[in-house]
């Protein structure tokens, strides 16, 4: 399709590039905003930059571990059967989350600051 890969995101200081959706809401029919060159990342009310780095290294040294922590205590194994499903789920913050309080909510929250950035 001609489209470069995407790049990961890995520093939530990093100053971000702009971007401008061109799309427009079909309820209001307003513009969606555009992201100006050079924001980075910023606490809001409901959640901070701190808790989302957090919820990132709890999640990586489960991968490292090869096992998250369940709600009960348990460990759960990061198996081939399981595993991918179970990183999915902690990432995505499911209803299937082993332990929603202790990984939390790293790609819905990731959305919202990225939206708000403005």
């Amino acid at each position: 399709n001609g489209l470069n890969r995407m790049v990961p995101f890995h520093n939530f200081e990093e100053k971000l590039e702009g971007y401008a959706p061109h799309l427009t809401s079909l309820i209001s029919g307003l513009h969606y905003a555009s992201r100006p060159e050079g924001f980075s990342l910023m606490d809001l009310t409901d959640i901070d930059v701190q808790e989302m780095e957090r919820w990132r290294e709890r999640i990586l040294k489960a991968i490292d571990l090869r096992f998250v922590h369940g709600a009960d205590g348990s460990k759960i194994p990061l198996d081939e059967t399981n595993g991918a499903n179970i990183l999915g789920a902690i990432i995505e913050a499911s209803s299937t989350s082993p332990n929603k309080a202790f990984y939390g909510s790293l790609h819905n929250w990731g959305h919202v600051m990225m939206a708000r950035m403005h």
